[in-house]
């Protein structure tokens, strides 16, 4: 039996401290108002009906703001995956010593 057998499942609230900085930084890069319209699907659960209204537009106005927010947003998470591959060591953040727990990018040698 390997090592990766032996290996527990990382818990959610581990996957979270590792996903949060990244997700972070890649919905930092969004407009405004693009930040709104996923907070709003993703923590109020809106529809497209919901979203029209908040935003005085058509359903599918809405629909293609949707669409085209998600996929900035995708394009941003990957633009921030790929800078901690070129940045870290073997694609992982890496803790610089300060005691205020946060993770920075350490260049490699």
């Amino acid at each position: 039996m390997s090592a990766i057998d032996n290996e527990q499942p990382m818990s959610v609230s581990a996957v979270a401290s590792v996903e949060a900085p990244r997700v972070a930084a890649a919905f930092a890069q969004l407009r405004e108002d693009e930040r709104e319209l996923l907070l709003l699907i993703a923590w109020e659960g809106l529809d497209a009906a919901g979203v029209a209204a908040v935003f005085r537009c058509s359903r599918n106005a809405a629909r293609v703001r949707v669409h085209r927010a998600r996929r900035r947003f995708a394009h941003a998470l990957a633009a921030v995956d790929d800078d901690v591959k070129r940045h870290s060591r073997g694609g992982h953040l890496v803790p610089v010593g300060e005691p205020t727990g946060t993770l920075k990018l350490e260049d490699s040698p």
